[in-house]
């Protein structure tokens, strides 16, 4: 499907409308939440079970204020929007000041994806400021591209966000969004003008770059397309590895474009096309298997210290 409306889906099979996550790319400046059904379970929110409004979950290491991440002896970068190593490994590779082939890949240790420490030292280099990176928004700015313009973004088009009702590239009504406790990202990407349907993914355009040059110079082991290469093995096979995050309820439950239901519900049902715990996760469990690196001390799973303390069977297992 060459449009893309929702987030919903990601993570599933494409023939849903699915399409990888940072987790699934292997996108190291994620810091994911983990999958203990809690409101923004697998996404970069860390929230606690009764959480109502996700976006007001931290995020690991944007302690520094806006467009600004830490730099910890723990984590290292935190966390930092994949638009910003983009173009990082952009300007390095253009420069031609670099042997790409010997220095950005190991295989044995980060198979076709760039070396982290590589991109540790390529985003400092481009946006390194003491212990924190600084970054201006992937966007046009007084009219000309700031330092890490994505051209596929399209955040805030006019007239659809002119009553500050977008969270970024995602474009809500004003009822929802002065509703105030319901997360941009459950509203669709841009769904009106001339560019509905053509938001992409700049964690997509990352893994993309890095499989290209990767293929480059490993060609035997790095196929040209994703879903062949070593990242893509298995993936959308199974809803309940996916590394979905579980959905709202949406004022029509049969429309990608739909906008989430106010008053706000969280989860969703799952009636509909959009995924809830039903899908996600196995049955009777509180976590699922789904490949991939999580950050677990910051969320906290009331269920699963009820059941050890009560002495009941645990549901919860460690992934």
């Amino acid at each position: 499907n060459p449009c893309y409306y929702t987030k919903a889906f990601a993570g599933l099979d494409p023939m849903l409308g699915g399409y990888p996550t940072p987790i699934d790319t292997h996108y190291p400046y994620e810091f994911a939440a983990p999958f203990m059904m809690q409101p923004g379970d697998g996404s970069t929110h860390h929230c606690q079970q009764d959480a109502i409004d996700i976006g007001a979950c931290p995020k690991l290491g944007k302690d520094c204020g806006p467009d600004c991440a830490s730099i910890t002896d723990t984590y290292g970068i935190g966390h930092i929007p994949p638009f910003v190593p983009l173009a990082a490994v952009k300007n390095a590779y253009n420069s031609g000041n670099h042997n790409v082939c010997a220095d950005w890949f190991h295989f044995a240790t980060s198979g076709c994806n760039i070396k982290k420490s590589v991109l540790d030292e390529l985003v400092y280099k481009d946006f390194g400021d003491g212990n924190t990176i600084k970054y201006q928004p992937p966007i046009l700015i007084d009219g000309v591209p700031s330092s890490t313009y994505f051209r596929l973004e399209y955040g805030g088009e006019s007239p659809a966000c002119d009553e500050g009702n977008c969270r970024g590239p995602h474009y809500c009504t004003k009822e929802v969004a002065d509703a105030g406790v319901i997360w941009g990202d459950f509203c669709p990407y841009v769904s009106t003008g001339e560019n509905a349907g053509l938001y992409r993914h700049p964690h997509l355009a990352l893994a993309a770059l890095e499989l290209w040059i990767a293929n480059q110079c490993m060609p035997t082991t790095c196929p040209s397309t994703w879903l062949d290469s070593p990242n893509g093995q298995g993936y959308g096979e199974d809803p309940k590895r996916a590394t979905s995050i579980t959905w709202c309820e949406m004022d029509n439950d049969e429309d990608p474009m739909a906008q989430p239901a106010v008053p706000y519900e969280w989860p969703t049902s799952g009636k509909g096309i959009f995924p809830g715990h039903k899908l996600l996760y196995p049955h009777g469990e509180m976590t699922k298997p789904a490949p991939g690196l999580y950050v677990t001390e910051y969320v906290n799973d009331k269920s699963c210290k009820e059941s050890k303390k009560s002495g009941k069977k645990s549901k919860c297992r460690s992934k």
